[in-house]
C-alpha cells in the first residue's frame, strides 16, 4: 500500500501511470482520505483519470471530499461539471454514488446539482438512475437542497419526477418542520 500511494502521487501525466508496476492498485487512499481519481478530478486532468481508469481505478471509491460522481457534480462551473460527470457515468460510476462516513461526501450528485442550480446536470442523473429522494443515510435530500438553494423551480421540477414532499426516516438530518 505504501508504494502505491508513493507511486499513484508522484504519477502526474498518463504515461506516468501507465509506467508503474502493475501489482500496486491505484484503488489507494493517500494519508489525506483522497485517492488519485479524486486527485485528477480536483486537478480537472481528464486525461490523467482516463490513464487511471486504464489502470482499474474504481470510479466510485469515495474519499473525504466524496465520491468521484458527487465531486465531479460540484466543480466550480457547471461546463466543467458537464464534461465530468457523463464521461464518470459511462465508466461504471453510480449516479447515486456516497461516502456516508465522510460530511463532504454525504449527498447525492443530484443534491450537489440541486443545490448549484444544473438542472441540465441533474436530468442526467436521473436518466442514470438517480433517485430524486436521495439514498438513506444521506444529510440533505435533493429537494432539500434545492429548497434551501432557494430554487422553487428545481422543487417543483423534483416533485413532478416523483421526489416526495414528505420527511423520510432513514435520510436527512432536517426536521420535518425545516
Amino acid at each position: 500500500q505504501a508504494r502505491a500511494r508513493a507511486a499513484y502521487w508522484n504519477a502526474n501525466t498518463p504515461a506516468a501511470v501507465a509506467a508503474i508496476p502493475a501489482d500496486l492498485s491505484p484503488n489507494i487512499v493517500y494519508g489525506n482520505l483522497s485517492t488519485p481519481l479524486l486527485q485528477a478530478i480536483l486537478a480537472n486532468r481528464i486525461e490523467l483519470a482516463q490513464a487511471l481508469i486504464d489502470r482499474g481505478a474504481d470510479t466510485n471509491l469515495c474519499g473525504l471530499w466524496g465520491c468521484p460522481i458527487q465531486l465531479a457534480a460540484d466543480a466550480p462551473d457547471e461546463a466543467t461539471a458537464t464534461n465530468w460527470v457523463p464521461w464518470l457515468l459511462a465508466r461504471g460510476a453510480r449516479a447515486d454514488a456516497v461516502a456516508l462516513e465522510h460530511v463532504a461526501g454525504n449527498s447525492t450528485a443530484l443534491a450537489t446539482t440541486m443545490r448549484n442550480g444544473r438542472r441540465a446536470l441533474a436530468e442526467q442523473l436521473l436518466a442514470a438512475g438517480a433517485s430524486p429522494d436521495g439514498v438513506p443515510g444521506v444529510r440533505t435530500t435533493p429537494l432539500e437542497a434545492a429548497a434551501v438553494a432557494k430554487r422553487r423551480d428545481l422543487v417543483e421540477w423534483l416533485i413532478a419526477r416523483g421526489a416526495s414532499v414528505l420527511p423520510h426516516s432513514d435520510r436527512s438530518q432536517h426536521s420535518p418542520g425545516e
